[in-house]
């Protein structure tokens, strides 16, 4: 995990003070770029093998551009993604990032020609990028803590934006697109392109990476070009030679097919999970046993797999997983394990975490996720129209002429001007693209805000764009089918099918079938990985994240930084 953070103009606060407040996110060394103009320092965590020794933020000798980046371009071989982003960028070829790279990235880039900077951030998000405008400069960093520095700072203080509060609550208590819940300040949206005129001080405007995508029904798609997909996403993300990593386990598919796919691969990986102590529930404090499970599945996958397995008991540290966040999220109950299991992964020596996050908002997942729509439609969708193997546009009527979803966030209305270009004829897909553009960004802002507090990289094989874009055209129809198994009666299914439609997810549960061990892919009905205690009292936990968020709000009011 590296940081970038910087600001246009001379500033008030000196660039070294300003880099320092991320500096644990790159503890491979910091250093600087600094002109009248603008003022950049990067914090370097060391992945790739950098053999001629490129520096960031990297000069284009030829142009004077600067780049500042956070992130990795992955499937360049021996090429050193630095170099390749700077390239593309100088050459203005949007086209290459919007359509043809998989990777995860966070860059500030400066046209010194143009005098405009490039505030960017990958399609899903992966990479969290912040930004604000205090007295006309611009001030960006990969975390909003120094940017709340420069706010408390220059005097503007840490005001709460109700509106962006707001949404954050409806939200699930997840950041998400542009909202910060502190005034002034902004997040880069997943996939977009902020333009600052560096001549003018005002932003120029905003673009974003997805182009003329669309969510349409792809009609060819095959069950081996699905596997294959998979297993090449997955590889590419895992692929970091001779750089220590794990995943992060759990009895599911996602991160058990992670695991898998490494195994299979010679990718060295180990996992690292959670093991909670059992408690006695009571009224006041629900517990859910089946949450207690999760462990002997995890340790049986690598037993299995024959890759380390590495694990501790969970204990809350509720206020070092506030600071190592630095932004509200979720609540204690499911941050809190994260916390602590990427803080046991960092005392083992990884320096890539593996996270099996957005396969649920691709695949359908959730035990909710078959009431997208009105639920009668859905409940009448036949065998017939589900069946893998139809693939003209009559076989999918059904899932077709669902009505539209009933909500579109406003924030995603933004991102997407013209959404209605961007959103298809499958009602189920239309969901999922925007359940993901909303929920995965908080999830990716969960792990990395994280790992970088531990000198670590998240990186999330799900959200390679390649994959990511192929099963979101998967008709929908496909990804609600679910097979007449003996074992889904004999894991706790119902046997009325419509009971779990959606949650399956055939399209990594069978078709992958020979990456993922038997023991998880019988399993039936996926757990949650979450601190059994609480866990599905859902109100409690609404309650639970919201008291977070006022205690997590007095402590910036009180924030204090060294600036001299």
């Amino acid at each position: 995990m590296c940081d970038i953070s910087g600001f246009t103009g001379s500033g008030t606060i000196p660039i070294e003070k300003f880099g320092a407040v991320n500096a644990e996110r790159g503890p491979d060394g910091t250093n600087y770029y600094k002109s009248p103009q603008l003022s950049i320092a990067h914090s370097l965590l060391a992945i790739q093998n950098n053999k001629d020794q490129i520096q960031q933020p990297f000069v284009d000798p030829r142009t004077g551009n600067v780049l500042a980046y956070n992130g990795e371009i992955y499937g360049l071989g021996d090429q050193f993604d630095t170099k390749w982003l700077s390239d593309v960028l100088n050459a203005g070829d949007w086209e290459t990032l919007k359509y043809e790279t998989n990777g995860m990235w966070a860059f500030a880039f400066y046209d010194r020609s143009k005098q405009v900077l490039t505030l960017c951030r990958d399609h899903f998000g992966v990479k969290p990028l912040y930004y604000a405008v205090f007295s006309g400069q611009l001030y960006f960093a990969s975390t909003p803590k120094p940017l709340i520095m420069a706010s408390n700072t220059l005097g503007y203080g840490a005001v709460i934006n109700r509106y962006r509060k707001k949404q954050f609550e409806l939200n699930d208590r997840f950041p998400f697109g542009r909202g910060y819940p502190i005034q002034g300040i902004n997040r880069v949206a997943p996939g977009e392109r902020v333009e600052f005129c560096m001549r003018t001080n005002k932003i120029l405007g905003r673009n974003n990476l997805w182009g003329d995508f669309k969510v349409a029904p792809n009609y060819k798609w095959s069950i081996k070009e699905l596997h294959d997909k998979v297993e090449k996403a997955i590889k590419d993300v895992c692929t970091a030679p001779g750089i220590k990593k794990t995943v992060s386990l759990s009895g599911g598919i996602d991160s058990s097919l992670i695991a898998g796919v490494a195994k299979k691969n010679d990718i060295e990986i180990s996992a690292t999970t959670m093991r909670f102590r059992k408690v006695k529930g009571t009224k006041s404090k629900p517990v859910n046993e089946l949450m207690y499970g999760e462990w002997p599945i995890a340790k049986k996958t690598c037993e299995e797999l024959d890759i380390p397995f590495n694990w501790s008991y969970y204990k809350e540290e509720k206020q070092a997983t506030f600071d190592a966040l630095s932004t509200p999220a979720w609540d204690i109950n499911r941050t809190g394990p994260r916390y602590a299991n990427i803080k046991k992964a960092a005392s083992e020596g990884n320096k890539i975490y593996l996270v099996g996050d957005g396969a649920d908002e691709l695949c359908t997942g959730y035990s909710g996720d078959y009431q997208f729509m009105s639920q009668p439609e859905l409940v009448g969708l036949s065998e017939k129209k589900m069946h893998m193997h139809k693939k003209t546009a009559a076989d999918y009527k059904d899932v077709m002429d669902m009505p539209p979803p009933t909500l579109l966030f406003q924030e995603f209305i933004d991102m997407f001007p013209k959404w209605n270009k961007n959103l298809g004829d499958d009602a189920v897909n239309n969901q999922r693209f925007q359940r993901m553009m909303m929920h995965c960004d908080g999830f990716n802002t969960v792990a990395d805000h994280i790992c970088g507090s531990f000198g670590m990289e998240s990186r999330v094989p799900f959200l390679h764009q390649e994959l990511a874009k192929y099963i979101l055209n998967i008709p929908g129809g496909v990804k609600l089918y679910t097979p007449d198994d003996d074992f889904l009666l004999e894991n706790g299914y119902s046997s009325t099918r419509n009971e779990y439609l959606g949650q399956y997810k055939f399209i990594l549960r069978d078709i992958c079938k020979d990456m993922i061990p038997d023991h998880v892919r019988k399993r039936g009905r996926k757990t949650g990985f979450a601190n059994p205690v609480d866990a599905r009292d859902h109100q409690k936990n609404i309650r639970i994240g919201l008291q977070e968020f006022d205690d997590w709000m007095d402590s910036i009011q009180d924030m204090e930084f060294d600036v001299d």
